[in-house]
């Protein structure tokens, strides 16, 4: 895991799966979840040989694990996303068991770009999740309101997750840049 300021805080996963199958790699950070508006990030994935890499935004503690929303790219290049896995279902499993595939392709696998925003519905939490499209220079949403089981705004900090993961013995590389986190504004 290396960080490079100098370009702007570009982020790079690498190595070799030495523990075991898709054991995890993170980078976190907890934000407020109060204001919690969308979030934006960019993926750049260079060698991606049996691996996954994704995001996740994790709530507070709820005995010893954390529930999350997650959203990732699998091994076969697909987008995923899950709402009832927590951190400890992260380690060591794959994304084909209780990840919901997200029916639009990605516009570019080369360069993804991801948002998610918060709403509500029924006085629950739900993610819409878009992805950028170069080539029509706008968002285009991906899917609808996602359950956001476990999520409530206001009562923790939420924790924002990057994570990498791959077969045992297996070479990744990916970087993640342009990480941004947007509240919204009350009067």
């Amino acid at each position: 895991l290396d960080v490079f300021p100098e370009r702007g805080g570009r982020c790079k996963f690498s190595g070799k799966q030495a523990i075991a199958d898709m054991g995890i790699t993170t980078l976190e950070r907890t934000i407020p979840s109060e204001n919690f508006y969308a979030m934006e990030l960019s993926f750049t994935p260079e060698k991606l040989d049996h691996a996954e890499y994704g995001f996740s935004i994790y709530g507070g503690r709820k005995g010893a694990a954390r529930p999350g929303f997650h959203v990732g790219v699998d091994v076969l290049g697909k987008v995923r996303c899950a709402s009832r896995i927590t951190d400890s279902d992260m380690d060591r499993k794959g994304m084909e068991i209780g990840w919901n595939e997200v029916k639009m392709p990605l516009p570019d696998p080369k360069a993804v770009v991801l948002r998610v925003t918060r709403a509500e519905k029924n006085r629950m939490t739900v993610f819409n999740l878009w992805f950028f499209d170069a080539s029509k220079g706008d968002w285009v949403l991906a899917q609808k309101e996602i359950s956001a089981a476990g999520l409530t705004a206001g009562r923790d900090n939420w924790t924002i997750s990057i994570f990498g993961r791959a077969w045992k013995d297996k070479i990744y590389t990916f970087y993640v840049d342009d990480i941004r986190v947007y509240e919204r504004t009350r009067k």
